[in-house]
């Protein structure tokens, strides 16, 4: 979700407004917390520490690309629309640990692992926070 994010305010936001300085500045920024995380990272938890320092990065371009977006178009953002995907995609960290301790095949751990993850995400969205895209999806999805 946050590259989705970070994408609609670069490219629906942020050019359309002319406000080529500002991503550059929001790129710099990005550049430079990615750069350090992965210093930091890498050598203490490997190829872990490059997904961490890449989750944070977009993380810390989401949070900068609010703070400009509050500040040159006066724009507010229902976190709702932040935290359910995340909480629900925090559920992926035990499906995947359990499929990865499974004895089969990488690509069957690939596949398992990713049904199981977008059937927990699709029916947390739909059945706890009760998305309405998730639900004309369902609906969608039954009439086919």
């Amino acid at each position: 979700p946050l590259i989705a994010l970070n994408c609609i305010f670069f490219f629906q936001l942020f050019t359309p407004g002319n406000q080529e300085k500002t991503m550059i500045i929001i790129l710099g920024v990005s550049a430079i917390v990615s750069v350090i995380l992965n210093m930091i990272l890498i050598p203490l938890i490997d190829y872990n520490g490059t997904a961490i320092a890449t989750t944070l990065t977009e993380f810390s371009v989401f949070l900068i690309s609010i703070f400009f977006a509050r500040k040159l178009f006066n724009i507010s953002m229902d976190f709702r629309l932040f935290v359910r995907p995340v909480t629900s995609s925090i559920l992926f960290f035990p499906i995947i640990y359990i499929v990865d301790g499974l004895d089969i095949n990488n690509i069957f751990k690939l596949c398992l692992g990713s049904s199981i993850c977008i059937i927990v995400y699709f029916s947390t969205q739909l059945y706890i926070f009760k998305d309405q895209i998730v639900g004309k999806m369902k609906g969608f999805i039954l009439k086919k």
